[in-house]
């Protein structure tokens, strides 16, 4: 019995451990791509508007996939993706050539303020979309479905 007591209190501190980790890394990625973009905006503001001008996008930047959504004139990143098809996380950041915010894949939705930012929710699911600005034109987003 005391065996099993000490078990399963390791398996529960274990597994606190890993939730923390997770939600730091996640935060840590968020913070270091946020410093990247500030330090960084001129050479990536070049980058976007050449796609814009050349309707077409490189498949990656430093990394990151890229795609162009001229319909919304916007240049998604994507620095995080994580889960299965029914139960996904993406993180990035995207450009948005009129400095308005986006959805997901340049998908046009009705955002609700939120602090510094803006949310969407599906109000058939639990699909979920969070946007804030960065700098001019530059948007961080998380979206989860």
């Amino acid at each position: 019995m005391k065996h099993a007591k000490l078990w399963v209190s390791l398996l529960c501190l274990f597994s606190c451990v890993i939730a923390l980790l997770v939600a730091t890394s996640r935060q840590n990625i968020k913070d270091s791509t946020l410093s990247y973009i500030q330090s960084n905006h001129q050479n990536l503001e070049i980058f976007a508007e050449e796609i814009i001008k050349s309707g077409t996008a490189p498949s990656a930047y430093n990394g990151w996939d890229v795609t162009y959504y001229p319909e919304a004139g916007m240049i998604q990143f994507d620095v995080r993706t994580d889960g299965f098809t029914t139960s996904s996380t993406y993180e990035g950041f995207y450009y948005s050539h009129n400095d308005v915010p986006h959805g997901f894949h340049g998908a046009d939705i009705e955002f609700q303020r939120n602090g510094i930012g803006w949310e969407w929710t599906d109000p058939t699911g639990d699909n979920y979309a969070y946007t804030e600005q960065i700098i001019k034109k530059w948007y961080w987003f998380e979206v989860h479905f």
